[in-house]
């Protein structure tokens, strides 16, 4: 027996692609072997990587021009490979046709749902961009909503990371024994030797990291931080989105914000940080909370941004991210003391030990290694 991930995209440095070859390689083991199949042209190195597209110039042009072409060659490889008896782990948009042939050759079918339903994602964000009084634009329509549940009806397991995206496959009649509730986690050794080692008369600094935009909530966030009114910063570690430029031109131009702009490693960013903020309003498994507690930063986050990782007062707030006064309350709880901030990082610290990668997918193994069982 084998277990046979598919990814049906080019493996670049994307976040989804990290999470996809860090969860495969950590469950690959003798009791189920791992072969992980990618149309790819890059030259990541593993025993377990299958590339379905030969790497030469002209694939690379057709790939280009034809992305659905790639779809459909890389789809009937896989297939080719799968043996009745094995798992087959199923990452992004996968046709009806391979499910429905996958499933003539008796084979355990498990896709991971990165985020919440589109259904779910399609009512939330409509009311994030309706709240800020802006034009709707998800990127998502009902019709690929309603196509993600049927094919969910012919799957056999589902891989859930967020406890809160996982309320929805219920909500919407999804039988909770087809869910495989999980976490993300995060790799210690992409922050090399990080020493979170900030003088302690240095000012206070609450540092969000990712594309400052309205699904992040970061336009809510701008709004706390300006009602809390704290002594210190406000650091936005990576690129802004226009949506925010235009929302939040003037708490964007305060003194008390910093825009960094997008980094090759954060970790020296986060060095100056005394908490982590992310008060995202749909997300799936958030790496960014993983490693912000993995560096032994407090967090304050909404229930999305918690992930499955995340504990409210016992690793930093969880917090709606409409509460907007809440946040402000917390922010002003934090800033001001020192000894609150350290017990929460120390347990954010602990907790983050139990998600690394190498953890995370040995429980998915057995995850998988139960179902065959029952």
């Amino acid at each position: 027996m084998k277990l046979h991930v598919l990814f049906p995209l080019h493996f670049k440095t994307q976040r989804i692609s990290y999470t996809c070859w860090h969860l495969s390689v950590n469950m690959d083991a003798e009791t189920m072997p791992t072969e992980i199949h990618v149309p790819s042209f890059s030259n990541v190195p593993h025993k377990r990587l299958f590339r379905t597209l030969p790497g030469n110039q002209l694939w690379r042009l057709i790939a280009k021009a034809n992305r659905d072409l790639v779809t459909r060659t890389t789809e009937k490889v896989f297939l080719s490979r799968v043996q009745k008896g094995d798992v087959v782990y199923l990452w992004t948009n996968i046709s009806d046709q391979l499910i429905e042939d996958l499933k003539e050759k008796e084979v355990l079918i498990i896709k991971e749902k990165i985020n919440s339903l589109k259904i779910d994602s399609i009512r939330i964000l409509n009311d994030v961009y309706e709240r800020a009084g802006m034009k709707t634009d998800v990127g998502l329509s009902r019709e690929e909503a309603e196509a993600e549940l049927r094919q969910f009806d012919l799957i056999d397991h589902i891989f859930v990371a967020n406890p809160i995206a996982e309320q929805g496959f219920y909500a919407q009649g999804i039988p909770r024994e087809k869910i495989l509730s999980s976490s993300y986690g995060w790799d210690p050794a992409r922050f090399g030797n990080f020493e979170n080692d900030k003088p302690k008369e240095s000012p206070f600094i609450l540092a969000f990291l990712g594309v400052s935009m309205l699904r992040k909530g970061v336009d809510l966030l701008l709004e706390a931080w300006k009602r809390a009114n704290v002594e210190g910063q406000l650091m936005l570690i990576g690129t802004v989105d226009e949506e925010i430029r235009q929302l939040c031109s003037d708490l964007l131009n305060r003194e008390d914000v910093t825009v960094t702009g997008w980094l090759e490693n954060p970790a020296s960013a986060l060095a100056k940080a005394d908490v982590f903020a992310f008060p995202t309003h749909e997300e799936g498994g958030p790496l960014v909370t993983y490693e912000a507690m993995g560096l032994g930063l407090p967090v304050l986050t909404s229930p999305y941004g918690a992930g499955a990782v995340a504990r409210h007062e016992k690793d930093g707030y969880v917090i709606d991210p409409y509460s907007i006064d809440e946040w402000a309350e917390a922010i002003v709880k934090l800033a001001g003391d020192r000894d609150l901030r350290e017990n929460f990082a120390q347990n954010a610290k602990k907790q983050a030990d139990e998600f690394t990668w190498q953890k995370v997918g040995a429980r998915r193994r057995e995850q998988v290694l139960s179902v065959l069982k029952s």
